[in-house]
């Protein structure tokens, strides 16, 4: 039996293949096995290359969808046949810093209250920023309401805790998969990040499926904050919901209309605290964070769009 068995669903990923696996290749631990599912019309070659690299080592195991799928079946296919302790997740067109399992292991071992463990990557390609990676288990639980625990393909699971409590990828999501079960996960167990961006390289470009299927994913993202607030017994408006999700609040607006929804979104995390001082759901000081990082963020989109707008202006006196 293995200790790690690394998950990799892949869809014509030939462009960035070899440099995934090349790095799992590498990697200081030697204790794993790599399950490739490869998606039904995956046709520009991805297949012959991971046939070639099976080949050449056994622990590589190529599972060949015979019907369209989709990722969140896929990834349940490979944690059904993964036989190891620890479930990492891969993606193809990510490295893997060769110190990766090894140092994501060791912290698993040492800490027996953590089922999920992260990494805070390093973000390259056609974008350059930091991902804001939480290691407190407290925090992070908070902060699940507003923003993603772990980065998915940075993820490694303890296998008996996701039996235990029947965590699986639900199969109606084809994206926002990992939002959702990290969101379910941090009901059950503790959840952390190590920080050591040497340790993951997460790519980004403008043709990943994080951008291609941005609208559903917003979509599942709000009906997931709605389930999360629903435990505090708060039922908010389609138009709150959308104010308080991360990615449409205060779009767009300008002017009285901003000042007057930024004072709503105000009194909409003020709720939320209220809320859980009756039902105890988040620790106190942990939520508070959360709610001041929320309010953080809707800061900085109302100065860009002052910018942009004031920009804008510029642009036309001229």
């Amino acid at each position: 039996m293995p200790k790690v068995s690394i998950i990799m669903p892949v869809y014509n990923a030939k462009k960035y293949l070899r440099e995934a696996m090349n790095s799992i290749l590498a990697q200081t631990f030697k204790d794993w096995e790599f399950i490739i599912i490869n998606e039904f019309g995956s046709n520009d070659g991805t297949q012959q290359i991971i046939e070639e690299y099976a080949q050449n080592d056994s622990r590589i195991k190529l599972i060949q969808n015979t019907q369209r799928l989709g990722i969140s079946a896929s990834l349940n296919v490979g944690l059904e046949v993964s036989q190891g302790e620890f479930i990492a997740r891969m993606d193809a067109d990510d490295i893997s810093g060769k110190d990766r399992l090894t140092k994501q292991v060791d912290f698993m071992e040492k800490n027996i209250n953590i089922g999920l463990c992260g990494i805070k990557p390093e973000i390259f390609g056609e974008e350059d920023w930091e991902w804001n990676a939480e290691s407190d288990p407290t925090q992070i639980r908070s902060d699940a309401l507003f923003f993603i625990p772990v980065l998915h393909p940075t993820a490694m699971f303890r296998k008996s805790m996701l039996d235990q409590f029947n965590l699986r990828y639900n199969e109606s999501y084809y994206c926002s998969e990992d939002y959702d079960l990290f969101t379910r996960a941090s009901r059950c167990f503790d959840i952390s990040n190590i920080q050591d961006k040497s340790l993951f390289r997460y790519r980004r470009y403008s043709t990943a499926a994080t951008y291609l299927h941005k609208e559903k994913g917003d979509l599942i993202c709000k009906d997931l904050l709605v389930e999360s607030l629903a435990l505090l017994d708060l039922h908010f408006e389609v138009p709150e919901i959308d104010l308080l999700y991360l990615h449409t609040g205060l779009q767009g607006l300008i002017g009285e209309e901003l000042k007057k929804q930024f004072l709503l979104l105000d009194l909409l995390l003020k709720k939320i605290l209220q809320a859980n001082m009756k039902k105890q759901i988040y620790d106190m000081d942990a939520l508070c964070y959360t709610l001041y990082k929320r309010w953080v963020f809707a800061y900085d989109v109302i100065r860009y769009q002052i910018y942009k707008y004031e920009e804008s202006v510029d642009q036309k006196i001229k």
